[in-house]
């Protein structure tokens, strides 16, 4: 028996576009696209702002101003579907994705020279495993959150 493991952030991305969408009668593949936007987005603003960043050290003026750009988009993200068009997820997605994914390489190199004598492994470890961590509780949290059959929408998770 084989175990395949994906990373939780794109595991926990996905699995909350489908909740957030699913009700307001977006399709699958639309939240597959909304997933794919942020990964891709995600991934360009990283190549592109990670050795900016590295270069000039500026690491904790980049952690302070895509801290609250993440937590903003997460929470337009919860009205975005409500607007009918599914412009406004996709729009959000790129936004939280740009802020996330090049956050993970400036946090790592931040927290590995604020923790200079302990091996960066280590650090790295116990990050990744309270992310997993965190990771599950919000989709728990996220499932106990859906509306019943009698919302309106049914099911939205605006309970």
């Amino acid at each position: 028996m084989q175990i395949k493991q994906k990373p939780l952030h794109n595991n926990h991305s996905s699995h909350l576009n489908a909740k957030f969408l699913e009700p307001y009668h977006f399709s699958e593949s639309e939240a597959g696209i909304c997933g794919a936007i942020l990964i891709v987005v995600g991934l360009v603003t990283s190549a592109i702002t990670s050795p900016i960043i590295d270069r000039y050290k500026k690491f904790l003026l980049a952690i302070k101003l895509q801290v609250p750009v993440l937590g903003i988009g997460y929470l337009a993200f919860t009205w975005a579907p409500q607007t009918g068009s599914i412009a406004a997820p996709y729009a959000i997605s790129a936004l939280i994705g740009a802020a996330s994914f090049s956050l993970v390489p400036i946090a790592l190199e931040w927290i590995i020279e604020q923790t200079h004598p302990v091996s960066p492994e280590v650090t790295s470890t116990i990050c990744w495993t309270g992310g997993q961590l965190l990771g599950a509780c919000f989709i728990l949290i996220s499932d106990s959150l859906k509306a019943g059959k009698d919302a309106n929408p049914p099911q939205n998770l605006h309970r």
